[in-house]
């Protein structure tokens, strides 16, 4: 079971490398851990920022521990920047679907089967257009 997890993460990022050499990227960023998402958001042409949100939502969770009393605002603001950050991550993946051609369902794929859809994309024929109209 561990051989076949290590085989299919190692069939994601080198399938992940052939997305970023497609883009004009360079290939080795798919094997830095955190290099990788600022690169994903990058293509998307969406601001990098966005990989500093589950900090700030773990700084906020610390406060919440911190200070009881001001509690029910810090969880309501934690959970209005989630949902707003999971919304922004979703919106990512569908733009960078749409410069691969695809359209909602390829979107949704990268979402919630992206080690099967990234490396077909990676090893398919299926050209990256860097600027949509």
């Amino acid at each position: 079971m561990i051989v076949l997890i290590i085989v299919l993460y190692i069939v994601f990022k080198i399938g992940l490398a052939k997305v970023f050499q497609k883009a004009g990227k360079k290939w080795f960023w798919a094997f830095i851990p955190v290099a990788d998402l600022w690169v994903w958001i990058d293509l998307s042409d969406s601001s990098g920022a966005v990989i500093f949100g589950p900090v700030f939502l773990v700084w906020l969770y610390s406060c919440i521990i911190s200070f009881p009393f001001l509690g029910i605002f810090l969880i309501i603001l934690a959970l209005f920047i989630g949902v707003m950050l999971l919304g922004h991550w979703f919106k990512i993946h569908f733009i960078i679907a749409r410069k691969f051609g695809g359209g909602t369902l390829l979107g949704l794929g990268l979402i919630f089967l992206p080690f099967i859809v990234i490396p077909i994309l990676g090893f398919s024929s299926q050209p990256f257009v860097s600027s949509l109209q």
